[in-house]
């Protein structure tokens, strides 16, 4: 088994339904119980409980594909900041080269996709929110049965719905004092200004500026 160490010890009584692991789980004697990215159910659960399980162990298993994926969004926002800073063309070709790569992983990884949406590793939210947000969108118009090609552009919509807030001053994003009403006014507009900004390039699909 796993170095004793580095486990991670969970109370089957405390165990919430629905929750994942991200590790192969083994009971206080060693033997091995369910692997990794098991969703504990109901009566899994009271499966353990009728055993008598009271503990299960399991060691993390580190999500590097979380870390990279995280990484290219965050060059890809710094990069269209950049562009709208500058009154610039953006390279929205980065950009869809890296849905591209997102779709493929979702549909390799149907059983461990959900894992991707625990990346925490930077404190901007706008990013992380539109990584999530475009890993739900293709999951479920896959689950739907639509064309690649037509998930993908709802992905790349999916993952640019949050770009007008990159034209908002993040003293006002971030601020923790309650908005006035002029703020909020100016960043509940954050949705057009991002739909003008992404409608002018030609090179967006329709479906994903709908």
């Amino acid at each position: 088994m796993e170095d004793s160490a580095k486990r991670l010890e969970v109370i089957v009584e405390f165990m919430v339904p629905g929750a994942t692991l991200s590790g192969d789980t083994f009971d206080p004697e060693n033997n091995f119980l369910y692997p990794a990215y098991t969703v504990y159910t109901n009566e899994i659960i009271a499966e353990l409980k009728s055993k008598g399980i009271k503990k299960i162990y399991y060691t993390p298993v580190e999500n590097n594909d979380a870390t990279a994926f995280s990484e290219q969004a965050q060059d890809i926002w710094e990069s269209l900041f950049q562009a709208i800073r500058n009154n610039a063309r953006p390279d929205l070709d980065q950009t869809k080269d890296f849905v591209l790569s997102l779709h493929h992983y979702v549909k390799q990884n149907k059983d461990r996709f959900l894992y991707l949406m625990k990346i925490k590793d930077y404190d901007d939210y706008t990013f992380t929110h539109s990584v999530n947000v475009g890993i739900l969108a293709m999951a479920m118009a896959s689950k739907h049965g639509l064309e690649e090609k037509l998930v993908r552009e709802i992905g790349l919509g999916a993952f640019l719905h949050d770009v007008g807030k990159l034209m908002i001053s993040k003293d006002i994003l971030n601020k923790k004092e309650k908005l006035t009403s002029e703020e909020f006014e100016f960043i509940k507009k954050h949705p057009e200004y991002g739909y003008e900004y992404v409608a002018k390039h030609d090179h967006i699909p329709p479906n994903a500026l709908d």
